[in-house]
């Protein structure tokens, strides 16, 4: 079965190139970069505890 990006009329290579890796992270991301997303959303909930306990300290920002 062919992809929407297999089409039989020329294209640049590097736009063919950018088709496939754009369908190929979209099915499969990388796992370096779901590691930064978890991080990230990690630390928000870490800035939130921070500002608690400012505020709970009588800290003023």
């Amino acid at each position: 079965m062919k992809h929407v990006a297999d089409k039989s009329h020329h294209q640049a290579p590097a736009q063919r190139m950018r088709q496939y890796l754009r369908i190929q992270t979209s099915r499969h991301p990388d796992r370096a970069s779901l590691m930064l997303q978890r991080r990230l959303r990690k630390s928000d909930t870490s800035r939130l505890t921070r500002e608690f306990l400012r505020i709970e300290r009588g800290e003023y920002a």
